[in-house]
This record gives C-alpha cells, sequence and structure tokens, in this order.
C-alpha cells in the first residue's frame, strides 16, 4: 500500500482486485435516502447531509498558495487518518499537489462539516507554520456530494484510487 496517497503501491493488486465480491463492498457502504434522515444548508455552495450515508468530498489549496512539499502532503494525510475507525470510515483518499479526494463515511454521531473543518485547519496550521507565513492555506469551503449508489461508489472509488 502506498500510504501516502492511501491506495495500492505500484503492483499491487487494487482494492477491486483484492475484494471478491466489490458490489457486496459498496451495498455496505450505501444508505437509502429517507426524508427524516436528511437536511441541507447552505455557505458557498449547498451541501445535503444525510444519516449515516457516504460522501466524496474535495478541498482545494488557496490560489496564493504553492503546491504542498512531500512532507506537507504527508502531513495532511495524517490529518486525515488521524480518527479513522473511531469517528468516521475512511473508505479512500488521495492528497494531491494542489487538492484532496476523499470518501468517507463520518458515524452517527458526527457532522461532516465538523470533520472536515478539523482536517483543514489543523493541516493548515500546521503547513503554515512549516512555511513560516500564517495565511490562508486551503480555500474556504470544499465540494462535496452524497454518493447515491453502487455505480457511483465504484466510481469514485476508483476515480480516487487510480
Amino acid at each position: 500500500m502506498d500510504s501516502a496517497l492511501g491506495r495500492p503501491a505500484r503492483g499491487e493488486p487494487s482494492l477491486f482486485e483484492r475484494t471478491s465480491d466489490p458490489d457486496a463492498l459498496a451495498r455496505d457502504r450505501l444508505v437509502r435516502m429517507d426524508e427524516a434522515d436528511w437536511r441541507e444548508y447552505r455557505r458557498n455552495l449547498p451541501h445535503l447531509r444525510m444519516r449515516a450515508a457516504t460522501y466524496f468530498v474535495t478541498w482545494r489549496l488557496h490560489r496564493s498558495q504553492s503546491d504542498l512539499t512531500s512532507p506537507e502532503r504527508d502531513l495532511v494525510e495524517k490529518s486525515i487518518q488521524h480518527y479513522s475507525g473511531v469517528q468516521y470510515e475512511l473508505i479512500a483518499y488521495v492528497v494531491m499537489n494542489d487538492h484532496v479526494h476523499c470518501v468517507v463515511q463520518p458515524y452517527a454521531s458526527v457532522h461532516l462539516e465538523k470533520l472536515i473543518h478539523t482536517w483543514k485547519s489543523f493541516s493548515a496550521h500546521q503547513i503554515a507554520l512549516g512555511r513560516g507565513a500564517p495565511c490562508g492555506v486551503w480555500q474556504r469551503g470544499y465540494f462535496d456530494r452524497v454518493v447515491r449508489n453502487d455505480d457511483e461508489l465504484r466510481q469514485k472509488m476508483t476515480y480516487v484510487l487510480d
């Protein structure tokens, strides 16, 4: 496993090759939409929240920032992994030079917006300290999407892991 990228190293089998039934894996991560279990709110973008949902999330560096270095990408990775298995199930992620993608399923008591705030805030403070410049590291806001079905989960996981 290439831990810096959260995906198999070159030559290792992919998640789908290591899983005997990827459709069952996808079904285990999805929920049916029930109107009593969802809410919507707006910041810069509209956000749909569903209880026990799986989300595809993306956020980017502020345009004034230079690309992340390898140690900075490792720092972002550690912040994403820190509460995995405690507050959320981290299904897939990748930290690129200028943005991050995650497929994540927060546990029932955890709000996705607070989780993302924690990831971005901790990593931004650490990166800013290392760069010696206390300016905004990440762009305000983020993009998130509720993963709605098996095919979409497979597509998002493939996108992130490949």
